[in-house]
């Protein structure tokens, strides 16, 4: 199983001291459409059930990060017998998260190594920055060591662990709960009509529809990070799209869904957050 305790940083491995105006610095020079496009490719690759093994996260690094640092960091990590991960997906949700509020969108959409580099190596420096927010710990001085590494291991914990019970509990609680006679009963009393017939009045669309839909796109996204993606056979998700949905649906969903990359970085900025992941 890969390693699910606490991550490596810069600080930690080279002595680099980073704090969050340094990141928002490197992150303003490269255009956000590249940003998040390199984002995308690391996403595929830390999804990946050996992305946590050692030798997975060096590939990853000498890919990823500037030749002599990414030098550097494997030597460190040798040397001191370290085998905690550099790259995971909360870091890369937070990176992606100040991208959209610190970088234009002046993309010449070339995708070049350079760019790649340096967008690997703003996301190692955003690990310095998650870890001086996630161990702080307003605790006596005798518990903050135990504290420390009990918060760090199960906050990545979460890298371990699939996103698919979003689903079955999204099944349970908008659709199958609905229909329990004591459910029905509760609203009818404080007059309120069920949750899918308001769904369906705002949205146009029925909500067992809009569940099915974007339960497709989630599949459909997730194919690529597994190591034995189902059989076209049994399932194809790309025909899905066009067997399983009316063009009407497909559009009002993907606008539920949807948003441009200034409207969500408004939408960060004016909501009170109390975690970078989703």
């Amino acid at each position: 199983m890969a390693n699910i305790g606490p991550y490596h940083t810069l600080s930690e491995l080279l002595g680099t001291r980073v704090v969050v105006s340094d990141l928002i610095q490197s992150l303003s020079k490269i255009p956000r459409s590249d940003v998040l496009r390199c984002l995308a490719g690391l996403s595929t690759l830390v999804s990946r059930e050996t992305s946590g093994f050692p030798q997975e996260q060096l590939r990853i690094l000498h890919h990823f990060a500037p030749i002599d640092i990414a030098a550097k960091l494997e030597k460190a990590l040798v040397t001191r017998k370290l085998s905690g991960p550099l790259f995971f997906r909360r870091q890369l949700w937070f990176v992606w998260q100040m991208a959209l509020i610190a970088c234009k969108d002046d993309s010449t959409i070339q995708h070049d190594t350079q760019t790649q580099r340096q967008v690997g190596l703003c996301c190692l420096m955003a690990s310095d920055v998650m870890k001086d927010v996630e161990i702080a710990q307003p605790v006596d001085a005798a518990e903050t060591e135990t504290l420390r590494f009990i918060v760090t291991t199960l906050i990545s914990h979460s890298e371990a662990v699939s996103d698919s019970e979003g689903i079955a509990r999204c099944q349970l609680f908008w659709l199958e709960l609905q229909q329990d006679e004591e459910s029905k009963r509760l609203l009818k009393r404080i007059g309120l009509q069920p949750i899918a017939h308001t769904f369906e009045a705002a949205y146009g669309i029925p909500l067992e529809e809009f569940i099915r839909f974007a339960t497709t796109l989630y599949l459909k996204f997730g194919e690529s990070t597994l190591r034995d993606p189902p059989s076209a056979l049994m399932f194809d998700s790309s025909q899905a799209f066009k067997d399983y949905f009316t063009h009407d649906h497909i559009a009002k969903s993907l606008k539920l869904l949807s948003t441009t990359p200034d409207g969500l970085a408004s939408r960060l900025l004016g909501t009170p957050r109390q975690s970078w992941a989703f």
